[in-house]
């Protein structure tokens, strides 16, 4: 089969991916059916595991929670949330984000607390 330049396209060329604004746009309507108050998506990351420590054990335990992340704003309170389509069960991790919250950016990870004796990371 040849395209409209009249050549044969390469089977080993990689096909271009999906425009980012029209991937933006299916996150959105995927989002929205979670919760319609989504009025953007600020930023996502593809793949995340959540792990969480406890501050007396010192040690990290992975949870069932695996996914793509998405930095949401939305219409009403709370406005800004973490959210992680969980790809492992139905139960979809929902992160309040507010002034309370303690975040630490070390690439490629995002660690959190409440200020309490718990600590998560993404």
């Amino acid at each position: 089969m040849m395209n409209m330049s009249g050549k044969k396209p390469d089977k080993n060329k990689q096909q271009p991916m999906l425009d980012r604004t029209k991937a933006n746009d299916l996150n959105l309507t995927v989002l929205r059916r979670i919760d319609s108050n989504i009025e953007e998506v600020l930023a996502s990351a593809s793949a995340v595991c959540l792990y969480r420590m406890s501050v007396e054990d010192q040690q990290w335990q992975r949870k069932n929670i695996e996914g793509s992340l998405f930095l949401i704003k939305r219409r009403t309170q709370p406005r800004f949330q973490m959210l992680v389509l969980n790809k492992l069960s139905t139960d979809n991790y929902v992160e309040n984000v507010h002034g309370g919250l303690e975040m630490e950016s070390n690439p490629p990870y995002l660690m959190y607390t409440h200020g309490n004796d718990e600590v998560r990371y993404l």
